[in-house]
């Protein structure tokens, strides 16, 4: 089974097959599978009693009620059906920052993980955010940085060294883990990942024997220079038809459209899940000094002379712009986790996920 790339400890799979997706309403698909259903079925979980009716199959009478009570009552049980999980993963440039894995920036020019300008001396621009920009310039504004940088003189400046993985992998590790679970549970899994708009598609798969196919085409995607959360989801053809799960992977570091296209996911009967991957460089950036920071997506830099006062204005604006994002989910019943490149993919899983609520 190919997933070395995802899945560097083979033993995680087995670890996987004794989770569990947690779903909090009944589903109502459309296969036979392993998930309570809101209509009545044939499996062997008691439901209610109902009069009998003609054309009922009399196989189900209570007799022993029917002695106590003279009326032919029915047995019902629930149905049995899968759950339909769909996985959304960004895969815009911001996506490509960071760790091993994927495309590191080069040391000598500080990239940021957002689409806009950014940083600036001055602590106001850490909440800017450029007018035609699919993302806020707030650090990298919003997530400054990469952790490295160039002074005017051309020396390097640097923080950390990198430890953790690449957002854009780290994003694809968690989504295999997650569709691995459906697999394993006998549910069905998609695959889509948008930059502007959706780019790839992987359609429904089931069962186990199917992973390899999952695995094969995580693997083999690569970023694209922008990314437009709201024109690539809210579009008829970008959501699922059937109610089911949907998980969405991404930085959330965009502008505007982000809680329309989460709220479009939810009106098309999705229980939604959002998992926002950000890199530790982006959280809590080591830099410091006159730098020049390069936007990752649109190419254009910014000279930056980084004091204690600005890095704790940035830090304060990430803050606030995770826990923002944190409420709107909750607010909405949607399930929310941040999940930082350095902590491994399982022990996300085991920790944040499962606290969560969202597997067991």
């Amino acid at each position: 089974m190919s997933g070395s790339l995802l899945f560097p400890d083979p033993r995680d799979l087995y670890r996987l097959e004794r989770m569990t997706l947690s779903s909090k309403s009944r589903i109502r698909g459309t296969i036979q599978g392993r998930r309570r259903s809101r209509q009545a079925g044939s499996s062997l979980e008691f439901a209610d009693y109902r009069l009998y009716a003609p054309g009922d199959d009399t196989r189900q009478l209570d007799w022993n009620v029917f002695g106590r009570t003279g009326k032919p009552f029915i047995k019902q049980f629930l149905d049995e059906r899968e759950l339909q999980v769909h996985l959304y993963i960004d895969c815009s440039r911001s996506m490509d920052f960071g760790g091993e894995g994927g495309g590191y920036v080069d040391p000598g020019s500080a990239s940021s993980s957002q689409g806009g300008s950014r940083g600036s001396a001055d602590a106001s621009d850490l909440t800017k955010k450029p007018a035609n920009s699919g993302k806020p310039e707030s650090g990298n504004d919003y997530a400054a940085a990469t952790g490295t940088g160039t002074n005017r003189d051309g020396n390097r400046r640097s923080g950390r060294t990198p430890a953790a993985a690449n957002k854009f992998l780290h994003a694809r590790r968690l989504a295999a883990s997650i569709g691995y679970l459906a697999l394993a549970g006998y549910d069905r899994t998609d695959v889509r990942f948008f930059g502007e708009r959706i780019s790839r598609e992987l359609p429904l798969l089931r069962g186990k024997g199917s992973a390899h196919r999952l695995f094969s085409f995580l693997e083999e995607t690569e970023t694209e220079p922008t990314g437009d959360i709201a024109a690539a989801i809210m579009s008829p053809l970008a959501v699922p038809k059937q109610p089911g799960m949907t998980w969405i992977f991404s930085d959330f570091l965009y502008e505007t459209g982000v809680e329309e296209a989460l709220g479009y996911l939810q009106a098309a009967r999705q229980e939604v899940m959002v998992v926002q991957v950000l890199s530790p460089e982006e959280v809590s950036p080591e830099l410091f000094g006159d730098l020049r920071l390069v936007d990752s997506e649109s190419g254009t830099g910014k000279e930056v002379a980084l004091s204690p006062k600005v890095l704790r204005a940035y830090k304060d604006a990430v803050q606030q712009y995770t826990t923002g994002l944190a409420s709107f989910c909750r607010e909405r019943g949607m399930g929310y986790a941040a999940a930082l490149t350095d902590v491994p993919s399982m022990e996300t899983l085991d920790r944040l996920f499962r606290s969560g609520g969202m597997i067991r």
